[in-house]
């Protein structure tokens, strides 16, 4: 079930355009329900701030990439603390799907956190915001990931990855044809089959009657011979 806070920012960026729509963008970029925005990327008015704009960058940042990429760049807008905060809590998604255990020295470098309070105050954020199923381990000082929340996934139909992709889809659709035809296969044996059963029950019920009909007649012959007889 979509957000109503999510709801509303679409309305907004569908309404919107240029200069109001980047407002928009850094209220999307705010919030700390949203963590998908595919739906906002997808959007034409969107699409139409171009691909230079430093606010639609920033929002493909938030969706496909991590913190590490903004560091040091200029082609961005300037976070605040609390996108920044997000940006970090969707790094830390991504590191926790490729590793499922971090150590605390590797997210404070990678995330540029000064302290171990600071870290494992980002991280308990992570798991409340159901980004991540973690256990913190202060003893050896790291993280035990269960889960992690599906980040917007980049399409790059160059990318091995997703020229593999892309044959996979094609065989599952051929599947799905294969699956089409035998179901329509096995729906005409059963109807075959349900047309012979009833011919067979036909049948079989001509037989009883006839047979019905052969022991009445046999049973009149012998009265009228048994009469015949006397």
């Amino acid at each position: 079930e979509m957000d109503q806070d999510q709801e509303q920012l679409l309305v907004l960026c569908k309404t919107h355009k240029a200069k109001a729509l980047e407002i928009v963008v850094e209220k999307i970029l705010s919030n700390p329900n949203i963590y998908k925005f595919a739906e906002f990327l997808d959007l034409e008015n969107v699409q139409k701030l171009g691909e230079a704009n430093k606010h639609l960058k920033t929002l493909k940042l938030f969706a496909y990439h991590n913190y590490s990429d903004y560091k040091g760049s200029s082609e961005f807008i300037e976070l605040t603390e609390p996108q920044l905060k997000k940006l970090k809590m969707l790094s830390i998604v991504t590191m926790a799907g490729e590793n499922k255990t971090l150590s605390y020295s590797t997210l404070r470098e990678e995330l540029d956190i000064g302290s171990k309070n600071d870290l494992e105050e980002i991280l308990l954020e992570s798991i409340y915001n159901k980004l991540i199923t973690a256990t913190l381990d202060e003893r050896n000082q790291n993280v035990q990931i269960e889960w992690t929340f599906g980040r917007d996934y980049f399409y790059d139909p160059t990318s091995d990855n997703n020229i593999e992709i892309d044959k996979l889809s094609s065989w599952v659709k051929k599947m799905e044809k294969v699956e089409d035809r035998m179901e329509a296969l096995i729906s005409d044996l059963d109807n075959n089959l349900l047309e012979s059963k009833e011919a067979k029950k036909q049948f079989v019920e001509i037989l009883v009657s006839e047979s019905a009909t052969d022991d009445k007649e046999s049973s009149i012959m012998k009265k009228v011979g048994s009469a015949a007889s006397k």
